[in-house]
Formats: structure tokens, sequence, C-alpha cells
């Protein structure tokens, strides 16, 4: 079992910068770590050694460089939420405000490629051009799409061509058409097709959603085709592959593993000190 401990030499940050509220970590392919962090959320006898929204640092932690906020031609998100920087070396953001229903493509020098969506527009889970406070995005370089994990404000995956913004598809939990209808907080054993939640972060073949206090993940083909769910409860951690399925070891809480629609397998238990 791997070791962790804190380096609190790393990353090194200069000019006496302050973080906020540390929003989202990204490590590209040269293994460089994009921190995004909230300058927002600094108290305002910090706010005037506030650091810029997003920073790169390599392997070591050595300051690479650091740019974001509000500029010229894009509408910057009120709350930073996500980043990731895709295999071709674009930087995605999307932010998690009220009104924050955008994503924004850069180069990694920091210069604008592309928005998707506007600020303040979104009109809901049937609506193609604007997301509702996206939490993560993901490209699928096969295709060249962008999966978008819109779930804090709607409830869904959509996808969207990379280079061009333009919508392709979408869907909902179990594959379901998305609805504005709020999520339902039924029992973990409920029939999926009765319950809904929100979509938290997404790959293209694997959707996690949250809702309530249950973790539910969902395994989807990148065209939303439902294959398989994954049910837990509060308190259960550190998933692992086993066989055809997968094992959780937790602190206690009823556990199902859900290996298609409706076939419910039971889990082997273990308890762990602490």
């Amino acid at each position: 079992m791997p070791k962790f401990s804190v380096d609190p030499a790393w990353p090194k940050i200069p000019n006496n910068w302050q973080f906020g509220q540390v929003a989202s970590v990204s490590v590209d392919a040269q293994d460089h770590v994009w921190v995004l962090q909230r300058p927002g959320t600094l108290s305002p006898e910090e706010k005037p050694r506030a650091a810029p929204p997003l920073l790169e640092f390599d392997a070591a932690g050595n300051f690479v460089q650091a740019w974001g906020g509000p500029g010229q031609g894009y509408e910057w998100p009120n709350s930073e939420h996500g980043v990731y920087v895709d295999p071709k070396g674009f930087v995605w953001i999307g932010g998690n405000g009220e009104k924050d229903n955008q994503i924004l493509k850069f180069t990694k020098a920091g210069k604008f490629v592309m928005q998707v969506g506007r600020a303040g527009q979104s009109k809901g889970n049937a609506d193609t051009q604007n997301l509702n406070q996206p939490a993560d995005t993901f490209l699928y370089a096969k295709t060249n799409e962008l999966f978008v994990a819109d779930g804090y404000g709607n409830r869904r995956v959509i996808v969207f061509d990379a280079d061009t913004g333009k919508f392709k598809r979408m869907w909902g939990a179990f594959g379901n058409v998305p609805t504005d209808a709020p999520p339902n907080p039924a029992n973990a054993d409920a029939d999926p097709q009765e319950r809904r939640s929100s979509y938290s972060r997404c790959t293209p073949l694997a959707c996690r959603m949250t809702g309530s206090s249950t973790c539910r993940i969902e395994a989807a083909a990148s065209t939303g085709l439902y294959t398989r769910r994954e049910v837990r409860l509060a308190g259960v951690h550190r998933p692992r592959m086993q066989g055809a399925g997968m094992r959780q070891r937790h602190h206690g809480g009823q556990h199902r593993i859900f290996d298609g629609p409706r076939a419910a397998l039971p889990v082997r238990r273990k308890q762990e000190p602490g």
C-alpha cells in the first residue's frame, strides 16, 4: 500500500503571493502541475498579495508561469472551479458561480482560444448552447470530443467538438434524457430508472454521479449508452478492481455493487482501524 506524506516545500510560490481556495489541479503531459485557485476568497488584507488564478509548476515544484482572470473577448468565471490540460496542450477552465454558464479554452501561454456558453444565459438541461456551473471536462482524443460534466446547475454530461465548440450530444442519469427535475434522494437500492442525480465528474467512458448522502458511479459508453452502476453510501472510500466488479473498503455503511441496471451484487466488507 503506497504511503504519502506532505512536502511543505512544494510548490515554490514566488513574489510572496497568497493563494485563495484551491479549486482544482491538473497534470499535463510534461508532468507539470496546473493549480487553479480563487483569489476572490482571500480576506481584504490578503488580496494585495493575491496570486493569479492559474499557476503552473514543474514536477519539482518550481514556478513556471501564472495567468488568468477577466480579459477581453471572454467571460472569466465568477468562481473558479475546474482546470483541465488536454492531450493537445490546451487549457480548459470552468466555474461554479451562480452565473457561470460557460467554459473557456486557452493555450498554455494564456492566449484565449474559445468560449462555449455565455455567462448568465443557461436555460436548463435542454439548452445545448450554454452550461450551468460545469464541474469538469475531459478530451476524448480519438474523436476530438470534449466531455463536460455539467453537474452543479444542470444534471447531464454534454459533448462538444473540441475545436469548434459545436454541440454533439448529451445524456442524463442512467443514459436518460436530461431533466430539470430535482434529484431524488431515494435509498441506494431503489430501481435506478426511478432515481435521478447530478453529474459531478466525468471521463468519456465513466461518469461519477453524486446526490444527497449517496455516491453513485455509472459507466457509460462515449455515446451515452448506460452500462452499469456502482452505489456507495457516505463513509465508503478507496475503490479497487476485484475480478469483474469492484471491492470497497470502508468504515461502515451499506454498500452494493450494481453490475448492470438491475443486478445487485453483495460486496465483501472489511473493517479498517480508525
